[in-house]
């Protein structure tokens, strides 16, 4: 199996005409195996951290009648998020094809709507209801 090549930063060469060139160097590979189990590992613990604090944010409208808006948004955001990473490793990191670019934009909205629905159950008087 292929490994990726990693590159360590070093810093920047001038040349005569003053254009700026990246120095890499120190090339190791890297086990894909390795970071789809990593990449994996990050989104199960985003999955947890962002459910418990939707739950919190439930926990603490149901008791004191308050509640986070920006938890109530983005803690769905962020679940939605983590599944997708925890399904597709391979696909974390900036999209480079038209089609990682369209389904990276959807797993977004998802994730957005996502959070608004979780905060029109919250507070459906906000919504003006």
């Amino acid at each position: 199996m292929r490994g990726f090549r990693h590159f360590r930063y070093l810093g920047y060469i001038a040349t005569d005409n003053m254009a700026a060139f990246e120095v890499l160097a120190n090339t190791e590979e890297i086990n894909p195996v390795e970071m789809n189990i990593k990449a994996r590992i990050f989104a199960l613990g985003l999955i947890a951290v962002c459910s418990g604090l939707t739950y919190y944010n439930w926990h603490q409208l149901n008791t004191e009648g308050r509640y986070s808006t920006k938890l109530a948004a983005f803690a769905p955001l962020c679940v939605v998020g983590g599944v997708f990473l925890f399904l597709f490793p391979s696909k974390a990191g900036k999209p480079v094809t038209t089609a990682d670019k369209l389904l990276t934009l959807g797993v977004l909205v998802l994730g957005l709507l996502a959070g608004l629905v979780n905060w029109y159950l919250m507070d459906p008087g906000f919504f003006g209801q």
